[in-house]
């Protein structure tokens, strides 16, 4: 992952209450259990977390899965850590026996939180320690009321992790990853939010079934989002005519782009010829640079977006034209002209 993606992952959601991740110096309630363990809710700072791990070296432990560690460093630097029931177990000796992926972020972000530590744990728990089902978004969505609720997770992590990787050649899976179910809820909580969710489900719902393309529900689901909750050059009558002709193909031209993306969903050598690692965000990619496209009026007869070469298109603000949009490519090219000469010279 770039430092640019770890950076916008962060920022982007800085509105966030950021007391859960710095935690208070005082000691907590103390509970011993009946064969000696002491559980005790902890203060645990990155040098402590560190020297955890160092007396941990050579132990049997679990492979450390990076994602999963971006993860956590996430949920505290953005103030989402709370104290809950898992924690640390660390055995007799000192060694880790469970949370070295928490231990690892606490040092990664350089912030001390509180969690609960279990000393004197029995070593003969690691085996079956994290061997049950993780709580999905969707099961917390479920929680909270919502219906859909599996395409509508999708879609909402797919919204924030557009606006992560946006006029980058970022990684989308690596990005994606960093978006958390606590992320998701808090979206769909805005009331602004919260008020365009059944319209977009519907018209994902209607053109994926016109196009027999139902894989494309969250991505479809995800443009709808994007275009009812922020100022766009296509407004909510050109996106509904959009959508329109995209699911009944009706008085099309042959260089319409709305055509262009017709032919690239149902064709066997179009979306269904994607790598299915990336056919999400190549599909919304290619999407949205038809909506560009009809917006400002230009003709296209062949849909395509190069993952890793080509940055994820804008879609675009009110009052961009051709010339403007030209323009910003050129000053991104002399951006990345100007970061490449910069990184010759330093290296």
């Amino acid at each position: 992952m770039t430092t640019a993606t770890k950076t916008r992952a962060t920022s982007s959601r800085t509105g966030r209450k950021q007391s859960g991740a710095k935690a208070s110096t005082t000691s907590k309630t103390t509970t011993t259990s009946s064969i000696g363990m002491t559980m005790r809710r902890t203060n645990v700072t990155p040098k402590k977390a560190q020297e955890w791990l160092d007396a941990s070296a050579g132990v049997k432990q679990r492979t450390i899965r990076s994602a999963r560690v971006d993860k956590l460093v996430h949920s505290i630097e953005s103030g989402q850590w709370r104290v809950s029931h898992q924690g640390i177990a660390i055995a007799p000796d000192g060694y880790i026996i469970d949370g070295q992926h928490r231990l690892s972020a606490v040092v990664r972000s350089g912030m001390a939180v509180e969690m609960m530590v279990a000393f004197n744990a029995d070593p003969e728990t690691f085996d079956v320690i994290d061997t049950g089902a993780a709580r999905s978004p969707g099961d917390m969505l479920k929680i909270e009321g919502f219906t859909n609720v599996n395409i509508l997770a999708a879609a909402v992590r797919a919204v924030l992790t557009y606006e992560d990787v946006v006029g980058t050649t970022d990684s989308w899976q690596t990005a994606s990853k960093l978006i958390t179910p606590v992320d998701i809820i808090e979206w769909l909580r805005d009331e602004q939010h919260a008020e365009v969710i059944h319209s977009a489900t519907a018209v994902a719902n209607r053109v994926a079934q016109a196009l027999g393309r139902y894989g494309l529900k969250s991505v479809l689901e995800t443009v709808a989002l994007l275009v009812s909750t922020r100022e766009t050059e296509m407004g909510p009558a050109a996106f509904a005519e959009f959508m329109e002709r995209l699911s009944d193909g009706v008085m099309l031209p042959s260089n319409s782009p709305i055509l262009a993306l017709r032919r690239w969903f149902i064709q066997e050598t179009g979306y269904a010829k994607v790598n299915s690692t990336h056919r999400f965000s190549t599909a919304l990619a290619v999407t949205i640079k038809a909506m560009n496209d009809y917006s400002l009026g230009v003709e296209r007869q062949l849909s395509i977006w190069r993952h890793g070469s080509e940055r994820m298109p804008l879609l675009l603000p009110p009052g961009v034209r051709e010339e403007q949009l030209i323009q910003a490519e050129r000053e991104l090219e002399e951006r990345d002209a100007a970061e490449a000469a910069e990184d010759a010279a330093s290296s």
